[in-house]
């Protein structure tokens, strides 16, 4: 067969098995009829279709045989590209460089290409006024680059040039490569003919089953020769491809570590997978060094993106690429032509890559043979159920997924998905054990982590899911998914800075959750950053606050249900907890605006006021009413802590007075003559005004809040009485708190707050009909007796009391918490007693009630004509005596009154009320499938 048909017949084959076994033999017969060099074309070829199939190494040693012995441009070419997508971009300028003497248009074409890659640009420059450019596109790109490194002051393109000389020939180092001889190459490949043969005719068929939508059928013909220990690079390349295509990467990588040698498209699909699996570590070690070919550098910048760390991703995937285009929007977002901008970010993101990019993980344990060929199969399997599951019911999914799940040899994805099933079918608590599983089974997956987060929120176990988001970022860093697990979850507790903060940057996120980014950063302040740092403050400090109460009340918890039965029982109090801290934060909030709105709103009018007083008019007007309105506003700043509104006793003794006499006081100096003692007297009755109004706002969130929170206690019994209890407990297991007088006041005003949640509220959540209602009142008001009791033996303190009342305490708290409200200790009320009065002592009951309410009355009425007070004044004492009648009366006729008159008072005080906290019922997730 002469050459030139040989080539053509090879160029219409597709069997790189065939088209090895005709050039082998060609360059056997050419090796023995002839001394001369082997031909260069056959020798590229062949190296061609070794890689193809797997041989890596093998057809490298070929291409370079090739360009030894022929060194023309497709061989380079060849050699560039076969030495690049192994990863060995150096080894490539090693080679390339030395046909430069003989072929030096084609190398330095070729060196052209490496340089950009390597990052060289004056050295690209250099070697590309040597190369044979043909089209448009390399040209213009050649002059894009020649005026990069300097344009016409070639002075500095040498200085450059000079520099990344040096560079590269340190990294380079010596050229201590050993050459392969063509003779020994030759026979490992006649060698290996048949078992590539064999294997190849394997993949073919697998390639055809894959095409044809039958993945079953192709996980069985490779699993019989993966179970018989094949290691074939292109067979075990079908079983990876495979894989990656049902979305198991965890057990592509256990095929890639079961290669015999690891082949540059190997390493390349090993990084990849454990990319997916969110081992970004691990991954940036696998591509960690000198390859620069553009896959390498996509992968990189792609984990690095995935960090959230945007500006070394620009920098390590570089501009000087054919997909420039997709790194404009990347390039301009991170400074454009400032370079200063980016290098400022670029230091900002190699400090936090550590934290981001997490630590190094554990190797995946390696299978047997025969288990990877199950492992295989059962993938394909979970694919073509949850394929399947689209059309059909989550119980007939959990079936089928159930049925396959292997706990001896288990499926990550499997696992997943069954999680998914159980959460879509609102078994929330069926849907824990797998996903749990999964997590053990591989703790850095990202996907893991948010499928689980959403199965607790959907639970109410927020503080489990905090905790479990907390160490996995200090372990695994902040992937994308993983930022955006955290921040929906601190989006549902409604701590909003917190979630954009979790968020990070937009890179790396999905489009849900750069939604969700844009909406958190609009809801903190948009472009007012000093806003967002007010609110991220009030944030953490809520955060903190909840959190440790909590804790702190989780340990209560544990000691009298265990710490098994406490993980899933403390959801009670720390939904409570966190709903009465969210109250109490929207209503600071709303005071806070309210006060700040009334603040400049009253400075404003003040200001106008006194622009109209002085009398000036046009731009003058506008000129004096803004001076007096921040005159206003700096005189209203000393009476803000005054009119904070933190108790409702210092309102009333206090801010109202103080505010009432300074308002007169400045009504007094605007009586006086002279135009400046009425600017200043009209100035300070405005400041009094603002302060009123101020105190009015607090006062009146005040109100609200602890309306909102009598509410609250009627929506929630059970949680507020846990909670109290557990307050108690936890603070009466410390000896100093139980000889502290005043403790135990406030302990007794707990109890009785418990007693009556327990005897009207609670039986209320369950009256369903009037004789029902009757008997769980008679029971209710049987436990609020039993823990009045406790009041007794909390004040007298008998010996063993404190025991005794711990003990009551656990028993209550243990009822409550599991539900068992049987268990609630239960003392009969004692009988009322009726003391029956005669008429004569009613009849002087009442003659003294009304002689003492219509007293006050009486001495106004009687002393006006002596005193002659003015109609307005009259009026007023009119109305206060009228008042004090009726409330004379009220609390005479009512024996209850004056609590409730001591409730609404404390309606308004804040001595209990401080602190904020997030907004209030945190909404439940979304049933949202992940991919």
């Amino acid at each position: 067969m002469d050459h030139a048909r040989l080539l053509r017949d090879v160029a219409e084959l597709e069997d790189p098995v065939r088209i090895s076994e005709l050039l082998v033999e060609a360059l056997v017969r050419e090796k023995l009829s002839s001394e001369d060099r082997p031909d260069g074309e056959l020798l590229r070829r062949l190296g061609q279709a070794q890689i193809r199939l797997g041989h890596d190494a093998r057809g490298i040693s070929l291409l370079n045989a090739a360009v030894n012995a022929h060194p023309e441009e497709l061989g380079l070419a060849a050699l560039r590209a076969a030495l690049q997508q192994a990863g060995e971009d150096l080894r490539a300028v090693k080679q390339i460089r030395k046909s430069l003497a003989a072929a030096p248009r084609a190398a330095a074409g070729q060196l052209y290409y490496l340089y950009l890659d390597l990052g060289y640009p004056a050295l690209a420059v250099q070697a590309s006024r040597r190369a044979h450019v043909s089209s448009i596109n390399g040209h213009v790109r050649r002059w894009r680059f020649w005026w990069s490194t300097g344009g016409p002051f070639w002075f500095l393109r040498t200085a450059m040039r000079r520099r990344e000389a040096a560079e590269l020939d340190d990294r380079l180092g010596a050229d201590d490569e050993m050459q392969v001889s063509v003779d020994s190459l030759l026979g490992s490949v006649r060698a290996d003919l048949d078992t590539d043969r064999t294997a190849w005719t394997l993949v073919d068929d697998v390639t055809k089953l894959v095409e044809e939508g039958d993945l079953l059928g192709a996980a069985r013909v490779l699993a019989e020769p993966i179970s018989s220990d094949c290691r074939h690079p292109a067979v075990l390349e079908a079983a990876i491809d495979l894989a990656v295509r049902v979305d198991d990467s965890r057990l592509a990588l256990q095929l890639c570590a079961a290669a015999s040698s690891q082949t540059g498209r190997l390493a390349l699909r090993r990084a990849r997978s454990l990319f997916w699996l969110d081992r970004l570590k691990d991954a940036w070690a696998a591509i960690d060094n000198d390859a620069a070919e553009e896959v390498y550098r996509d992968l990189r910048a792609q984990i690095l993106l995935d960090a959230g760390l945007t500006y070394l991703a620009v920098s390590v995937r570089g501009g000087v690429t054919w997909e420039r285009r997709q790194w404009y929007e990347r390039w301009w977002r991170t400074g454009g032509p400032l370079w200063f901008v980016r290098a400022r970010g670029e230091r900002h993101d190699r400090g936090n890559f550590a934290d981001r990019i997490g630590r190094r993980q554990p190797t995946i344990e390696a299978l047997e043979p025969s288990a990877l060929a199950e492992a295989l199969t059962l993938a394909v399997k979970v694919d073509e159920v949850l394929t399947q599951s689209t059309s059909l019911p989550a119980l007939d999914t959990i079936k089928d997924l159930s049925a396959l799940n292997d706990r001896d040899r288990p499926s990550l994805r499997l696992l997943d998905q069954l999680a998914w099933a159980y959460y879509r079918d609102d078994q929330d608590d069926l849907a824990l054990l797998p996903i749990r599983e999964a997590r053990a089974l591989e703790p850095a997956d990202a996907g893991i982590l948010y499928t689980e987060s959403l199965i607790l929120m959907a639970l109410d176990r927020y503080a489990e899911a905090l905790d479990i988001a907390k160490r996995y970022a200090a372990e695994f860093g902040q992937p994308g998914l993983a930022r955006l697990s955290s921040g929906n979850l601190y989006d549902n507790l409604g701590f909003y800075t917190l979630s954009l903060d979790r968020l990070g940057p937009r890179e790396g996120l999905s489009v849900w959750a750069q939604n969700l980014r844009r909406k958190q950063w609009w809801r903190t302040g948009g472009p007012i950053d000093r806003w967002r740092a007010r609110i991220r403050r009030t944030d953490e400090s809520n955060m903190a606050s909840w959190q440790e109460r909590a804790a702190r009340l989780n340990a209560a918890l544990t000691s009298v249900v265990g710490p098994a039965e406490a993980v899933s029982l403390r959801v009670y109090a720390d939904h409570f907890i966190f709903r009465e801290s969210s109250r109490r934060s929207k209503w600071n909030r709303v005071k806070f605006v309210g006060q700040l709105f009334v603040g400049f709103a009253g400075s404003l009018v003040g200001g106008v006021v006194l622009a109209r007083i002085f009398g000036k008019q046009d731009l003058w007007f506008v000129i004096n009413a803004v001076v007096g309105g921040l005159i206003i506003l700096g005189l209203l700043r000393p009476t803000y802590r005054l009119t904070r509104g933190e108790s409702g006793d210092r309102i009333l003794t206090r801010a109202f007075p103080a505010v009432g006499i300074v308002g007169v006081a400045g009504y007094l100096t605007t009586r006086a003559d002279g135009l400046g003692l009425l600017l200043l007297g009209v100035a300070v009755v405005a400041v009094a005004a603002v302060a009123a109004l101020r105190l009015l706002v607090a006062v009146g969130a005040r109100i609200a809040e602890a309306l909102a929170l009598r509410q609250l206690r009627r929506d929630e019994p059970r949680g507020f009485a846990i909670v109290s209890l557990l307050d108690v407990l936890a603070e009466f297991s410390r000896p100093t708190k139980r000889n502290d007088l005043t403790w135990r006041r406030q302990q007794l005003q707990t109890l009785e707050q418990v007693a009556v949640t327990i005897e009207s509220s609670l039986p209320a959540i369950f009256a369903v009909d009037p004789s029902f209602s009757e008997l769980l009142r008679r029971r209710g008001q049987s436990a609020a007796t039993a823990i009045r009791e406790l009041k007794y033996l909390l004040v007298a303190m008998p010996p063993g009391a404190g025991r005794r009342i711990e003990q009551l305490l656990r028993q209550d708290v243990a009822a409550l918490a599991t539900g068992s409200l049987s268990r609630l200790r239960a003392v009969e009320p004692p009988a009322p007693q009726i003391r029956r009065r005669s008429r004569i002592e009613l009849s002087l009951h009442v003659a003294k009630t009304m002689f003492f309410a219509g007293l006050p009355l009486a001495v106004v009425v009687s002393a006006q004509p002596w005193l002659r007070f003015n109609e307005t004044i009259l009026n007023w004492a009119r109305l206060l005596t009228l008042g004090w009648a009726v409330l004379y009366v009220l609390m005479t006729a009512d024996s209850t009154f004056r609590e409730k008159l001591r409730v609404a008072f404390a309606l308004i005080n804040l001595s209990r009320g401080a602190g904020e906290s997030a907004p209030e019922n945190p909404p439940v997730p979304e049933r949202r499938d992940r991919r």
